[in-house]
């Protein structure tokens, strides 16, 4: 019976990441997504990645994560736009100003190459800046990537190293089986020996078919797509608030997000855009950017990002749940995504210990083992013909 190490449930950047790693060591690796790879919050984001926004528990992990993006063209084979054009994060307030000197200070003791600045320094470097801007936030190392080319590039990639790729795969039940797992999903099933969850917004549901019932939520975000403008912005924006980034695509788009609300069910899929957000991302932009109010907009849409309580990362095993593993919940995963699954790979492969910070689980009452939702079964068959690609040929399980 054909079998595969690894089921990766979720094939956004870090699930693509993630089976990339595992497959280079030798696993049989095969990828599930429900829509196509990299089509959810992965590839619909702004793609900036700046060091200036992200949590302080996170920092050494963006830090980490900023050397790999570097590299993550010629680790792909594929050009994914990654540029380090500098950043400014602007205060308009006063307030605004002493709050972000706070935390730019913070964040240099942290190995941040960051610096405060004057409104006008702020300007001359980004000339088309307001003169609402009374300081800014300079990190010369910010910069961004194009997430539109995350899904071309992970799919080659992973094609080029035998993973099975199944998209439009909704898994619909996943079940303990001798030695590993079932997982049902668009009228297959499918058999591995270990199982990733790596689905973001919907890591709940998939959770509880493993009997864990850890506490992730969802919220929904939009992003905005500008025409084009008549100068070329040299790097990142974003605002003191966290409430606008702002970067300008190759062909002069301007792309704006910044966690402004959409409504919405993640299981369903559903969303629906809120015109309060649309407005209130709008004018922000212009104050800080008056470009912005001599174009248009040319569409808008929303992603699903998934949180837990303490606002740190899920990453680890399953508790419980042998051979059972998850990732997700990463404030900024665009950025830090890789590494966080990085880091899991070397768990997985015995390599390397746990992040005790980001265990699933921390939010358990000690000594509390959760119980399987369905009893243990023997696989009845094992399809590896799926919807995307041919297994791949086979290689010796890891150990």
């Amino acid at each position: 019976m054909t079998r595969h190490d690894i089921a990766i449930v979720g094939g956004g950047i870090m699930g693509c990441y993630a089976a990339m790693l595992l497959a280079e060591a030798g696993m049989r690796v095969a990828v599930m997504e429900k829509s196509t790879l990299c089509g959810g919050a992965s590839g619909v984001n702004a793609g900036s990645h700046s060091m200036q926004n992200k949590r302080p528990q996170l920092l050494p992990y963006a830090l980490e994560a900023q050397e790999l993006w570097t590299r993550m063209s010629a680790r792909l084979g594929y050009d994914m736009g990654y540029r380090r054009s500098g950043g400014l994060i602007v205060a308009l307030t006063e307030q605004e100003a002493a709050g972000l000197e706070e935390k730019t200070l913070a964040r240099r003791a942290m190995g941040v190459d960051a610096e405060m600045i004057a409104g006008d320094r702020a300007r001359a470097i980004e000339p088309l800046l307001s003169q609402y801007i009374l300081a800014a936030s300079y990190g010369k190392t910010d910069g961004y990537s194009d997430s539109l080319r995350t899904g071309r590039a992970f799919t080659g990639k992973l094609r080029q190293l035998g993973v099975s790729l199944y998209e439009h795969c909704g898994v619909e039940r996943i079940a303990p089986a001798r030695d590993g797992f079932v997982i049902a999903g668009a009228g297959e099933t499918f058999y591995a020996g270990r199982i990733l969850l790596a689905a973001g917004a919907w890591l709940k549901e998939l959770l509880l078919m493993l009997g864990s019932d850890l506490p992730v939520s969802y919220r929904l975000n939009q992003a905005l797509v500008l025409d084009r403008i008549g100068h070329r912005l040299r790097g990142f924006i974003g605002h003191a608030s966290g409430l606008l980034t702002l970067k300008q695509s190759h062909s002069g788009k301007l792309l704006l997000g910044g966690g402004w609300p959409a409504e919405g069910r993640a299981q369903a899929g559903e969303s629906v855009m809120l015109s309060d957000s649309i407005i209130g991302n709008l004018r922000l932009a212009r104050r800080i950017l008056p470009a912005v109010g001599a174009t248009s907009l040319l569409r808008a849409w929303s992603g699903f990002e998934a949180d837990m309580p303490d606002f740190l990362p899920l990453v680890g095993a399953v508790p419980g749940v042998k051979n059972a593993f998850v990732i997700g919940c990463i404030g900024g995963g665009y950025t830090l995504g890789p590494v966080m699954a990085q880091r899991l790979c070397q768990q997985i492969l015995e390599r390397g210990p746990a992040d005790a910070a980001f265990d699933p689980a921390r939010f358990l009452p000690a000594g509390v083992r959760p119980v399987m939702a369905s009893p243990p079964v023997a696989p009845e068959r094992s399809v590896l013909s799926g919807n995307a690609c041919a297994s791949s040929p086979p290689r010796p399980a890891l150990t």
